[in-house]
């Protein structure tokens, strides 16, 4: 998960992913040979939006093993999931127009929370986390805004 502020990042899959097109879900990809979940998750950041995440700045959050729905089917996946709070003082980056098989946007936490985007069916209790946690992100940044003006 990787928010500035009250966006998100999300990517929204085409007809080249394995997902069915114009479901939404967080970046993410397979690791490649001997590489660790923290360099796969900040090699796919910026593959699938173009963003460059500081490998020392990545929150390791879960481990997860849990069914997704793809095209084919049901599939088996081992998941970790890292939680990036970009610059909130920087002006929100810009993402890539596109990749193979995503296109990212920017999304507001309250509206992904609430259920207004389609996402990828992921069974188990991450999707639930996932919502756990950027609802408990949006709350403690529109407080620190509250207190401290930033």
């Amino acid at each position: 998960m990787i928010v500035h502020g009250c966006d998100t990042v999300l990517v929204e899959h085409t007809e080249g992913s394995r997902y069915k097109p114009g479901l939404f879900g967080y970046p993410a990809g397979m690791l490649e040979r001997c590489e660790s979940f923290k360099h796969g998750t900040v090699r796919e950041a910026l593959e699938e939006t173009g963003l460059e995440l500081d490998p020392l700045r990545l929150l390791k959050d879960r481990r997860y093993i849990a069914s997704v729905t793809t095209k084919d089917g049901q599939a088996m996946v081992d998941m970790m999931l890292h939680f990036y709070e970009l610059d909130r003082r920087a002006r929100r980056p810009t993402l890539l127009d596109e990749s193979k098989e995503t296109k990212p946007r920017w999304a507001g936490v309250m509206d992904v929370v609430r259920g207004k985007y389609d996402m990828i069916d992921v069974s188990g209790p991450v999707m639930p986390h996932i919502l756990d946690v950027l609802g408990n992100y949006y709350y403690c940044h529109m407080l620190r805004k509250a207190l401290y003006g930033a």
